[in-house]
């Protein structure tokens, strides 16, 4: 269904979960996220410290279920979703969205300076003019307060987020599990 200017409406939908292993805690997530809204083509995914070694399965387990290929998120000591906090057992919370297409772009970890940033998403950046992002941080790497505030200024625009917690190897997940610097997506006005 269109709106009056003819763009698809944006539609989210989120659920978590618990469990004794992660394939137990995915599959209870996902029954209970229920129906994907339609054209449902981002993903966010956070994830106790105690999934951290199957985020890898995790994540292949949700694209294979629900044919969204881009998804973001990290991992930390405990995770807060609708009415409740989950510490000290495996968790999952996720949030699936249908937006325009083009209308979001996912990052890779940037690690030191915007340069490589900017000649893979600067197009973008200049065509959509974003004006939020989700942005997961590693803490192991002391420049991600100056990549932040490097990104925001660049890009002109509204970041949110935080510092991956939990494992020594700092999980994040931007398209892949990946880690070492600040990773995320970006939202344009559409």
């Amino acid at each position: 269904m269109a709106d009056a200017a003819g763009a698809s409406p944006v539609s989210f939908k989120a659920a978590s979960a618990t469990g004794e292993d992660w394939a137990q805690t995915v599959k209870a997530c996902l029954g209970a996220l229920g129906e994907l809204p339609e054209g449902a083509n981002l993903g966010l995914l956070y994830a106790t410290a105690e999934l951290s070694e199957d985020l890898s399965s995790i994540l292949t387990f949700l694209r294979e279920r629900t044919r969204i290929e881009d998804w973001v998120g990290t991992v930390g000591m405990g995770i807060a979703a609708s009415g409740v906090e989950y510490h000290g057992r495996p968790a999952l919370a996720v949030l699936v969205g249908a937006l325009p297409e083009d209308s979001f772009r996912v990052f890779e970890p940037v690690s030191g300076p915007l340069e490589p940033f900017m000649e893979r998403h600067g197009d973008w950046v200049a065509r959509h003019h974003p004006v939020f992002g989700i942005v997961h941080g590693d803490p192991r790497n002391h420049r991600v307060d100056s990549i932040v505030d490097s990104l925001a200024a660049e890009t002109s625009t509204f970041l949110v987020g935080g510092l991956t917690a939990g494992p020594a190897d700092c999980p994040q997940i931007a398209g892949r599990i990946c880690a070492g610097g600040l990773s995320g997506v970006l939202f344009g006005p559409e």
